[in-house]
């Protein structure tokens, strides 16, 4: 799935939204190949996993609060994606 999804993402793009839940793991690989990903999840506990997880493998990645499905942010980005 993780490949999948790297093979969607255009190769021009540079920045990416991302609903933290459960891809913890596929946003870190994103940041890791040198986008520019922010991570959205409602989830107070997730967003320290996930921050922890970004700091264990030495990427940055802007870690939001927020309802994905009722987020709105002025940044755009080129490509999103969110498993609700």
């Amino acid at each position: 799935m993780i490949l999948f999804l790297m093979e969607l993402a255009p190769a021009q793009i540079d920045q990416i939204l991302f609903q933290v839940n459960i891809i913890v793991l596929i946003s870190v690989m994103f940041a890791e190949k040198e986008y520019d990903v922010t991570a959205v999840d409602i989830s107070n506990e997730m967003l320290t996993l996930a921050d922890s997880r970004a700091f264990d493998r030495g990427v940055k990645i802007k870690f939001l609060r927020g309802d994905i499905s009722n987020f709105f942010c002025e940044e755009k980005y080129g490509f999103i994606y969110s498993a609700c």
